[in-house]
């Protein structure tokens, strides 16, 4: 008897519908460390880490009041320069923001460590590495793909072609890519996992700090050149890692598409006005799950580039939920709370309160 084809919990995802907005990790700090393949599933337990570096990343990554991701990128051939290890340190500044802060670091493996335990407790205070910093434009983009099979098989099975298709179609040549005084250059990397394997495949882009579901053909071009409507990539866009709640990161999709592309320059802050959590906890009981929020109120605060500042006030509620699995791996399903916004209301700035405008029907 032919055995079955195992059910892809990404494919089944989106069979029944799976919108992944509001599932972006945030972050306050991310860092990037060149690491050689293969990787292991538990990434830290890969070779070519060392053990003392790996101890003390995971307690800074617990300890931390704030949010301190490490990932690893795979070495490219092209990129890369022999006998170099390539850190980035994607930072978030405080207050509104519309990109991370990056920089750039190529230096011997053997003095990785040092640096790396250098950002986590100062990144103010890095002179003795300034001869390693490379200057990068904020035009240059960097996509980073997971294709970690080891956590996921869907990370290797959809995450790797999709890494192939923007690797060799988009990316710009490697000359392009290390002149810091291009316009606009595109690099793609293989990534490890970095959560949310039903949204494979499934990428992050910085220094913008997006996530991004089922990128395929399709969405490659209009996420890359930009190439169309935002309303193409709906159903595609997994949230702004700039944003730490999930709710504020449903309204800001639904404000990306009433304003635009040009929504991307702004300088945006969110604010939590509020959150039905008795509600939410209710339903977690009938659901047999952890308390979900069954709605909240979000303002999004922003300024244009003119000047020209307001807000967005936004009602957002708990719309249904869908029974997924977690993981090509798990055996059962649980549920996935879906949330969509109700109401939406544009302030410019020094408008009067407005009532918040229905959008759905």
């Amino acid at each position: 008897m032919a055995q079955s084809a195992p059910s892809y919990c990404s494919i089944l995802a989106q069979e029944q519908g799976f919108d992944p907005i509001g599932t972006a990790s945030p972050y306050d700090e991310l860092i990037l460390i060149e690491l050689p393949l293969p990787w292991a599933y538990r990434v830290w337990e890969s070779s070519h880490l060392p053990v003392e570096l790996v101890e003390y990343l995971l307690d800074e990554m617990k300890n931390r009041q704030y949010r301190l991701r490490i990932l690893f990128i795979a070495p490219d051939n092209e990129y890369c320069r022999p006998g170099l290890l390539r850190v980035l340190h994607f930072q978030r500044p405080q207050g509104a923001m519309s990109i991370f802060k990056r920089q750039e670091y190529w230096l011997p493996t053997a003095e990785m460590p040092a640096l790396v335990q250098a950002i986590c407790a100062d990144p103010t205070q890095l002179s003795p590495w300034e001869g390693y910093r490379q200057p990068v434009a904020d035009a240059i983009r960097d996509l980073m793909v997971c294709t970690h099979g080891a956590v996921d098989v869907v990370c290797a099975k959809f995450g790797f072609p999709a890494y192939k298709l923007l690797r060799t179609q988009y990316a710009n040549d490697a000359n392009d890519a290390n002149d810091h005084n291009a316009n606009s250059s595109l690099r793609v990397w293989r990534v490890s996992h970095f959560g949310g394997h039903i949204c494979a495949p499934t990428l992050i882009s910085f220094p913008d700090g997006r996530a991004w579901a089922y990128i395929g053909a399709e969405q490659a071009p209009q996420l890359v050149l930009k190439d169309g409507t935002p309303q193409e990539l709906y159903a595609n866009y997994r949230g702004w890692a700039a944003l730490s709640h999930p709710f504020a990161q449903v309204v800001e999709r639904e404000v990306w598409m009433r304003e635009g592309w040009a929504w991307w320059d702004c300088q945006v802050e969110a604010e939590i006005v509020a959150i039905d959590e008795q509600a939410g906890e209710q339903i977690g009981e009938q659901i047999g799950e952890k308390a979900r929020p069954a709605w909240g109120e979000v303002h999004l605060h922003y300024l244009r580039p003119d000047g020209r500042q307001g807000r967005y006030e936004a009602r957002v509620e708990m719309s249904h939920t869908l029974d997924l699995l977690g993981s090509t791996k798990n055996e059962t399903t649980r549920p996935f709370a879906q949330y969509h916004v109700t109401a939406l209301a544009h302030l410019p700035q020094n408008a009067p309160v407005a009532h918040l405008e229905g959008i759905l029907a």
